[in-house]
């Protein structure tokens, strides 16, 4: 939220991107031609890999690391025009995980004029210290960012969520753990 007060008024695009992952060579400069193609769209949405192993000096995963790409729920697979991510508002700072899940849900319920790219957006390490690795919580978080959804679009039913957009199964199954 620091960062969304923090937005330059001259900005036109931002994108995420946490401490502990990498964003690919020209990941940005893949989904800029979108834009530039259509000034309505308010943001691209790609691909994640989850990656087990990285070469930290070529900023890739390992060549022997396990690895699965799908289109997860990560502010890093987003390329946002500033104007939009004001209109949506901040993250909610009452969630221990999953505020990124509650605001994409907020991004996509907004029927925004999106564009699903097959761009690899950021390579997700997974390892011992992710958050997400207490299940309990990571369960518990996200199910609460479902419910508020479900919630938001029971007051509204105007609201949208695509069904297409997110990879859970993939996930569910990933051989990543």
């Amino acid at each position: 939220n620091v960062g969304l007060r923090n937005i330059a008024d001259d900005t036109e695009l931002v994108s995420f991107l946490d401490s502990d992952d990498v964003s690919p060579a020209n990941r940005i400069r893949k989904d800029l031609p979108v834009f530039r193609e259509d000034p309505a769209v308010q943001f691209t949405y790609g691909k994640i890999t989850l990656v087990d192993a990285m070469d930290d000096h070529a900023f890739k995963p390992h060549g022997n690391a396990r690895r699965v790409t799908v289109r997860g729920i990560s502010m890093s697979a987003g390329i946002y025009r500033a104007a939009f991510l004001q209109e949506l508002g901040q993250f909610d700072e009452s969630f221990e995980q999953s505020e990124d899940s509650d605001f994409l849900f907020r991004a996509f319920e907004s029927k925004a004029n999106y564009r699903l790219t097959d761009t690899i957006c950021v390579y997700y390490r997974r390892h011992s210290g992710n958050m997400t690795r207490d299940k309990e919580l990571a369960l518990k978080s996200f199910m609460r960012a479902v419910h508020r959804s479900l919630v938001r679009r029971k007051r509204n039913p105007s609201l949208g969520m695509p069904t297409d957009v997110f990879d859970l199964k993939a996930l569910m199954q990933t051989p990543m753990d």
